[in-house]
C-alpha cells in the first residue's frame, strides 16, 4: 500500500490495480510476435494518410545534394538533381545526411523522383522507409 506523506499529514491510497498473475513463457512466445505484427500492420495502414512534415523538403534537399556529391566524387554519369546547389555551398553539412542519401539512392532506383510533379509517391517512399528502419530498431 502506497502513502502520500505531505507537510502535515499521512494519507494511505489504495491500490490502483490488483496484482496480475505473471505470463507464462509459453503464452509470452505466442503475444509477444503477434504485438509486433499488429504494429506493423497498423504502421502500414495507416502511414499513407501521414502529412508532409515542415522539415522535410530541407531533408529532401540534402538527399539530393549529398547524391550529386556521391555520384560526382565517384565519376557516376547521371544528371544532377540540384543543378544550382553544390555541396561547396551548402550550410548545413553538419547534419547527418546518411538517411537523406539512402532515400534519394532508393526513389533514383525505383524513378519516383524523375517526375517533379509526384512528390506524394516520393514522400511515400521515405515515409515507409523511415517507418521501416524504426519499426526493426
Amino acid at each position: 500500500m502506497g502513502f502520500f506523506r505531505g507537510p502535515r499529514c499521512a494519507v494511505a491510497l489504495p491500490p490502483v490495480l490488483p496484482a496480475l498473475p505473471r505470463p507464462t513463457p509459453a503464452a509470452a512466445r505466442r503475444w509477444v510476435p503477434l504485438y509486433f505484427v499488429l504494429i506493423l500492420l497498423a504502421g502500414l495502414l495507416l502511414l499513407p494518410d501521414y502529412g508532409v512534415g515542415w522539415d522535410e523538403d530541407g531533408q529532401r534537399e540534402k538527399g539530393r545534394i549529398a547524391y550529386d556529391y556521391v555520384t560526382d566524387y565517384f565519376g557516376w554519369a547521371r544528371p544532377r538533381l540540384e543543378a544550382d546547389r553544390t555541396a561547396a555551398d551548402f550550410d548545413q553539412w553538419f547534419y547527418n545526411s546518411l538517411f537523406p542519401l539512402a532515400a534519394t539512392t532508393l526513389t533514383q532506383s525505383l524513378g519516383i523522383e524523375r517526375n517533379p510533379e509526384d512528390r506524394r509517391s516520393e514522400m511515400l517512399v521515405w515515409h515507409y522507409l523511415l517507418f521501416g528502419l524504426c519499426f526493426v530498431g
